[in-house]
Order: C-alpha cells, then structure tokens, then sequence
C-alpha cells in the first residue's frame, strides 16, 4: 500500500496519497498548487491536476518570413507574394526578396472599404500618408518608438508591427474569435493539425501548397529556396546563436518556459542570409526575449554592446520606452499611444523635452497637393498608367481610356474605380474582400471569375487547387482517410477521424502524432506511448532505448519493447523475440498480434488497432487507429490534435523545457539529460558538406513529393544526421533520414527512386541463389499481394514499403 517517494532527499515508502509532484525542478507537496501562464494545477496523489484557462494567443510572422500560428505551429513560407493572414476582417500580407532570403515588406488591414498599410517605409490610411498617431472609429494607429507601430481596432484586434531593423508582424485576438478565423494565421480553435486549412476548404499536406491556397494573387507569386552559401556567415550565426541554448546563459532562466529549439533554428537561418548578419541575430535575439515576456520571464542585459541599434539623427536608444505624449501631435490633442496596453519595446525615440514630428525627427516644441496610391504628386500635369492626368486643388481628372475586352470582361478604369470588387478569380473565391492594387485594364464581369487558363467562366465551372496542382469541378482526391469533391472553386470534405503516426529516427528525432517535430536522446529507456497515463490499467506501453555507437556516443540502432497483456515483445540486434511478462493481472480480453517482414521492415501488428513498423536500426514508427484518440501519452504526445500541449510530463504537467519533457518519460533508475550536442554543432565544419549531401530532397529527384510532402523538416533531420563526418553515422544517418522522406512520398501516393549504387545501395542480389535473379529491389514495394495466410498487414504495408520483393514465374498461388 505505499510507494517510494523519489522526489526528495530522504527517499521513504509512503501512501500514494502523499505522493509529492514536480515542476521546474520545484517539488510540491500532495494538495498544494500552482498556477502559470493560462494554467492552474493541483498536486493529487503525485500527479498534477491541471485546469486550463481559455486564453488568448498571438500569430507571429518573425525574422523574414518565419510564421507561428494562433494553435503554435510553425512553417515557413518561400513565396514572393501577397497573402491573407486572417479573415472576418482582411489582414494580408506581403513577402518579397530581401537579398539572399525571404521577408515581410509590408502589412495590409482592410475593414469597411479602408485599407491601412503599413511598411518599413510609410504608414498610408487609404490613399493617404500619416507619419503622427491616427484615430477613426474603426482604427487607433499610434507608433511605439521609431522601430514600433501599435494598431487597435473596434473588433478587439491589435497589431504590433516592428519596421526596424527587419519587419515583423504580432497578430492579437480575443478568446471570442476562436474558430472564426482564416488565414495564414490558421483558425485559432486549439487544434493543430487542421491548421493548413486551404481556402478552398482542404486540408493541405504542405506550408506551400497551403500559403499558396491564400495568395491573393497566385499566378503572380513565386517560390524561392534560400541556400547560406558563406561560410563565414554561418560560422557567425553558429557561435553567437548559440547563447540561446546555454543552459548557464542569461536566457537560460526562460527555458522552462518558452522551447528555445525553433528560435534557435530562426536564428540560425536568418542570420546566415541576411545581408546585416548582426542586425538579423540581434532581431532574432529579441524575438526569443519577446517570447519570453509573454510568459511572465523578464531577460534583461542580454544586449551588450553588439545588439544595441544605431538610431536615426538626433534620437537615442531608450529600454522599455514609453511614447505617450512624446510626439508633437500630443502637444495639441490627446495622445492615442497613451490607450496602449502593451509589454513595453525598447527602441529609438527623443529624450525628454524633444517631440517627434511627422518626419521622425525630434524637435522642440517651438518647431513643432495631390496623391494617388500613397504617392504625392505636385500640382500640375502628370503621368499615370499611361494616361496624362492633371492635378488641380487635390483632385486628379484623366481620360476615358477607349479598350475591347475579351468575353465576358468589362473594363475598369482605376482613376475612378467601382465601389464593388472588381478583381475575381477562381483562386481567391474563398477569400472574401482583399484589397487589391488597381491596375486599369480588363477584368471578369459580375457573376464570372478567372480561371488558371484566364478565362472568365461561371462559378461553377471554376476548378480547384491541392498540392499545386489544378483540378476540375466534379474531380476528387484523397486527404488522409478523407474524400474531397471540387464544388463550386472550393472543396467539400467528408469528416473522418483518420489514424495517427509517430516516429523516431536517428539521433532521436521524432514526430508525435500531433505533428510536432523535436529532437531528444537520452541514454535510458524511455515510454514512447502508452494508455496507462497516470492510471494503473492501462492495456499496453512501447518503450525505445538508443544504442550508441562505439564512437561520439551516436546512436546507431533503437531498441523497442512492445508491451500488452502478459507478452512482452523485443526488437533489438535485428531480431524479435518473445517474453512472458508474467502471470495477467490486466483486465480480461484478448489481444492477438501478427510480426511480418515486409521489404526492409518489420512490421508488428496488435489486434487492439495498434501497428509497428522497425527498420531494424534506428528508425520506429507507431501507428494508432482513431481509438485511441486523446489516450495515449509519452514521447509520441497525447493524439488529442493540439501540438501546444505536447511536451506533457508524466506527471501530466505541459512544459517547454524538452530535456524536461524527456527525462520525464524514463522507465527506469538513470541520469538525466541536462544538456543536448548534436553533430552540428560539436562538427560545425561538416555543416557544408551535410547541407549539400542532404540537399537531394530538395532537388529534382523528390521534385514531384515537394508539393504533397514539406520537405523542410527532413531535410533539417538530414542535416543533423549527417555531421557525424567521421564515422559510419555518416552514411547510416544519411540514408535513414532520406528514407524517411521517401517513405512519407510513398504514403502520398508519390514514388521516388533515389537510390542507386553509390548512394545508400539495397543489395537484393545477397538473397538470390547462384545463377538465380529471384529478388529485386522496388522502391515503393509492389502492388498488394494476395498471400496463403490472408495477411492484411501485408496486403496494406506491401504497396507503402520499399525493400526486397520476390519475383517467382514458375510457382503461383491462385484464388479458388
């Protein structure tokens, strides 16, 4: 009836009930709690009981082009264009080339037929230009600091725009707007994986293809892929990033709070291209700090020297500004910044006694046309789309354009342009009331929309876009387990609860079933899923344990236990074996299994909807039918569809520290990790050599995949893998983790043959007899099979899986 409490100095047997629980290394004692941010919890029987509050959430777009959504995913966009960042309202987005790599060059707001734009280089409200505070009923616009814009809306949005040294957007919404918004945002409903919802109603499998689904215009949009190409930029970028991660660092007090991991990587990324290495590690810097004041954690003298900006002529660099009534405007009415409830910024502005004018200079208080589209245009005649137009008391007047538009088209002129939207096409049904750049010329008359040939056809002729690709009205495709019909220029989708997948790969680098990508190897056995979860009858557990390497202490192959019932199944040195666990005290119920081979693999599959798929090194994967939604915890997570609580403890606490996360799924008496090195970082000159090596999945020969599979996270893994230069890690690692992308290809109905004998070569030939040519080796297996023992594993698992086939012309089964 007791238990040991391992939590504290004296360790002693006691009541379950006086279980102690932890949290940030804190040991709190059975009925004492504690809360943070949006989370309050009650320490029970040494588990947390935890009550989540329903708050509020930002969307960030950072360092170029980096994108976090309201539910917490991050992608990154590659498209030079303009996209929709949220709907109700219309928030767009543009994203250009900024020398090596991509970034936002400007933010649109249209609500009630005005556009508020936004740019490092001016602030226009309609075809206005304002350089002081602004109000209507409908928008309050103020500046923060000469770096800072700050937007507050009638519908409870805000906007904080940063303009220097790179754009960045934060997107604020209230709890009431869940659910009801669209974008490159997502749709803010605490669930992760619907995120790369199209516009047209699909779920999109890829950042691209679902960025691209909210282009305003996206015939005109074009993808880049950004290579760092100067080593001595990324030898910058590895050696002052790395701070981010020091666990004795100044940032270091905020690990517990906010995953460093993904403004590491940002860090790393835009430091790299950026054509200011320092300005760009300095933003990035700033971004983790910014993170960090969100949940409560204030880092303070992590700027040094070397991060302190350059201010414009005759202003100074102030921490934690304050800009009421520091503006000439404020010197004669009241002074809208003055209503900003926001974390204070740290930016250029005037020592005190000094204003800002309208051209952003201090002064003090004693020194306190025509336009089109933003630009001012003196009196007189001028030049605009071809047309000679004259300006005269601040009105433009131009010509009738005489023009023959094609079939089904009218003509707009921009001087005077219709109240109603003019610019239709296909692509941008779904995207309600975009504010669009006039251009005078030809466009789709009322009741007609462009299609991707330029013809103005009925909405119900209108095609559809997935993956890149065009599809007509009627057609179908596949989403996971679902059907989509084009209907209409948009998708109608059947609802299904479809099967979740988690895998671990290489120097521990996993995908949870929420589709959340991290990295931790730890030197125990861990859970990799379970449905115990805090409760003693659960029906099955799988643990792995990483086996390194003689050398560097890399892992080159994964041991799995698969536990359920009284059968304990292990899968380690190539082998399975079975164990009996002991006499059954679970509840009562049969659970059969199955362990085939199929190609490479072997594949365990449970007769409760669980299957395991081992490639006999390193590589595991965990597939779970629907069941088992929201009833599993461990490495994997938790399948409930939000990845925002995935890094969930064993004691059912959400962290973001994932070395925390980690340790806390081991099942045995071992050290914990307190700190992760991986190949990259202590090899930083193999860096090069594993970018070009691993540069395979970006290039032609998965070209088709790009579009149904991102790439960008196995490429990192890749990338990863192959900096253990000096040993076998090198080409094993390799070939797992483009395996990996090969295989995730296949399941999207992509095949790709990328091996070949000089790189991560199958010897099939090793199986046949002498003289004989039996086994051959298939790429994306073979067509399902028909076998004697009516296996469904293999049936399914045949077409998936690459690895040896055997090919036989004399010896044929047939169905009676």
């Amino acid at each position: 009836g007791t238990i040991l409490n391992d939590l504290e100095e004296q360790a002693q047997c006691v009541p379950i009930e006086q279980c102690p629980c932890e949290y940030h290394d804190v040991v709190y004692q059975s009925g004492e709690s504690r809360e943070s941010l949006c989370e309050s919890c009650l320490c029970k029987s040494g588990k947390w009981e935890c009550v989540r509050e329903n708050c509020t959430s930002r969307c960030k777009i950072e360092s170029g082009s980096f994108f976090t959504t309201f539910d917490g995913r991050s992608y990154t966009v590659n498209g030079i264009c303009t996209y929709v960042i949220a709907t109700m309202w219309t928030l767009t987005g543009t994203l250009d080339q900024c020398g090596q790599s991509i970034c936002l060059t400007g933010v649109q707001l249209l609500f009630k037929s005005i556009t508020y734009s936004f740019s490092s280089e001016k602030v226009g409200v309609g075809s206005k230009i304002i350089t002081s505070n602004y109000k209507s009923d409908a928008v309050a616009i103020s500046w923060q600091c000469s770096q800072y814009i700050y937007v507050q809306t009638s519908f409870a949005m805000k906007l904080q725009i940063q303009i220097a040294p790179v754009m960045q957007l934060y997107v604020m919404l209230p709890v009431e707007a869940k659910g009801l918004i669209k974008g490159l945002c997502g749709n803010y409903n605490d669930i992760v994986t619907d995120e790369f919802m199209a516009s047209s109603g699909i779920l999109e499998p890829t950042a691209d293809s679902f960025a691209m689904s909210w282009a305003t215009q996206s015939e005109q949009c074009e993808n880049i892929y950004p290579e760092c190409t100067r080593s001595d930029y990324a030898k910058y970028a590895e050696e002052h990033c790395a701070v981010l991660k020091d666990p004795l660092g100044l940032f270091a007090q905020c690990h517990s709070f906010v995953e460093y991991n993904n403004y590491y990587k940002q860090c790393i990324t835009s430091t790299c291209l950026c054509d200011k290495p320092q300005e760009c590690m300095c933003a990035a810097l700033e971004n983790y700090v910014k993170a960090c004041s969100a949940n409560g954690q204030n880092v303070t003298n992590w700027r040094g020297e070397e991060c302190v900006p350059q201010c414009p002529s005759n202003q100074v660099f102030i921490y934690n500004m304050v800009s009421c009534n520091h503006t000439c405007q404020s010197l004669s009415e009241y002074d809208i910044s003055c209503d900003v409830k926001s974390h204070p910024v740290d930016g250029c502005g005037c020592l005190n006694g000094q204003y800002m004018n309208d051209e952003g200079t201090c002064v003090s208080n004693i020194e306190c046309p025509c336009y089109y589209k933003g630009k001012r245009l003196i009196p007189g005649k001028t030049q605009i789309n071809g047309y000679e137009c004259d300006c005269q008391y601040g009105a433009l007047s131009c010509p009738e354009p005489v023009v023959v538009c094609e079939k089904n088209q009218v003509y707009v002129d921009c001087i005077n342009p219709p109240s109603s939207q003019f610019y239709r096409t296909c692509s941008s049904v779904s995207i309600s009331s975009v504010s669009f750049k006039c251009v005078s010329g030809c466009y789709c008359q009322d009741g007609f929309y462009m299609d991707n040939a330029g013809n103005c056809v009925p909405l119900d002729q209108c095609p559809c876009m997935f993956g890149g690709k065009v599809y007509n009205s009627g057609d179908s495709v596949q989403v996971d387990c679902n059907t989509c019909i084009c209907m209409n220029a948009s998708w109608s989708c059947t609802h299904n609860d479809c099967p979740g997948k988690c895998q671990v790969y290489g120097d521990g680098h996993y995908q949870t079933f929420d589709m959340k990508w991290y990295s931790f190897d730890g030197n125990c056995e861990y859970t990799f899923v379970e449905d115990y979860c805090g409760n003693l009858n659960g029906t099955f557990r799988i643990t792995v344990e990483s086996v390194p390497c003689c050398e560097e202490a890399l892992t080159c192959s994964r041991a799995v236990k698969v536990t359920f019932k009284n059968t304990e199944l292990v899968l380690r040195d190539l082998n399975l074996t079975e164990k009996t666990a002991g006499q059954n005290t679970i509840s009562e119920g049969i659970i059969n299994y199955s362990v085939e081979t199929v190609g490479l693999y072997l594949i365990v599959t449970i007769s409760n909807g669980i299957t395991l798929i081992w490639d006999k090194h390193t590589r595991i994967t965990v597939i779970l039918k629907s069941q088992w939604r929201n009833k599993v915890c461990g490495l994997c997570g938790n399948f409930d569809g939000n990845s925002k609580n995935e890094l969930q403890t064993r004691s059912n606490s959400v962290v973001a520290n994932i070395l925390e996360f980690g340790n806390s799924w081991k099942v045995e008496s071992c050290s914990d990790v307190v700190n992760q090195t991986f190949p990259c970082e202590k090899h930083w000159y193999c860096s090069a050599w594993a970018q070009r090596r691993c540069s395979i999945i970006y290039q032609r020969t998965f070209q088709e995949c790009h579009s149904k599979v991102d790439p960008q996270p196995y490429y990192d893994v890749c990338v990863q893998e192959s900096c253990a230069c000096e040993m076998e890690g090198r080409f094993l690692g390799f070939c797992t983790a483009v395996a990996a992308y090969a295989e995730a290809c296949n399941e999207a109905n992509v095949c790709v043959k990328w091996r070949t004998p000089d790189l991560c070569p199958v010897y099939c030939d090793y199986y046949n007899q002498p003289g004989g040519c039996s086994w051959h080796y298939e790429p994306c297996g073979t067509l399902p099979v028909k076998t004697c023992s009516g296996s469904s594993a293999n049936m399914f698992y045949s077409s998936k899986l690459e690895g040896n086939v055997y090919f036989s012309v004399f010896n044929t089964v047939s169905e009676m």
